[in-house]
């Protein structure tokens, strides 16, 4: 009986997870102009034309790779152009030769801008480890006798866990639980 009521609670957890991780990933933006404070200016960031408007000037851009390696390349009104890199955390980059720094924005405040509205994606998680972290974590914290009768008590003919080795168990499962959620969000 005692067992069973394990088995639920450890079950009653898991969908809790599987329900939270679904809602989770659902959650969408509203497509459309964004607005960017910066340096107490504001801007608007259009990611459907690919445009940024400063109350006086829209000026165009791309946005070519993600993660550790992005090029983004700005289009003033008059044509000029302003380009940067970034490769591995160094930046490089340079206007063209008809850029007059005092008739628009200049380009560090307009990836600034961009920046702000759509951040540089991290690396991808590692989802599987994720994963079997959430659910060993689960199952040592809901069910310490089980987990300990599968990793050591099978061993032994009537062996019983003394109060240590649960505890153990239990806290080692919230770690496992911590650490997945850290690497979740981090």
């Amino acid at each position: 009986m005692k067992k069973r009521n394990m088995l639920k609670k450890f079950l009653m957890i898991l969908v809790s997870m599987c329900l939270l991780a679904v809602l989770c990933a659902c959650s969408r933006e509203e497509p459309g102009p964004k607005t960017v404070v910066h340096n107490g200016k504001t801007y608007t960031v259009d990611q459907e034309n690919l445009t940024i408007f400063d109350g006086e000037h829209v000026y165009r851009y791309e946005v070519k790779g993600s993660g550790s390696s992005v090029s983004y390349r700005f289009v003033y009104p008059n044509g000029s152009s302003y380009h940067w890199t970034w490769s591995n955390n160094v930046g490089y980059g340079g206007w063209s030769d008809d850029y007059d720094e005092t008739l628009y924005v200049d380009g560090y405040t307009l990836r600034d801008v961009l920046d702000a509205e759509m951040p540089r994606e991290s690396e991808p998680k590692n989802v599987p480890v994720i994963f079997l972290l959430l659910v060993v974590g689960i199952f040592n914290a809901a069910a310490p006798q089980a987990a300990w009768y599968l990793s050591d008590g099978w061993r032994f003919k009537d062996a019983e866990p003394s109060d240590m080795a649960l505890g153990l168990t239990r806290f080692g499962g919230v770690v496992a639980i911590v650490i997945a959620v850290v690497m979740m969000f981090a």
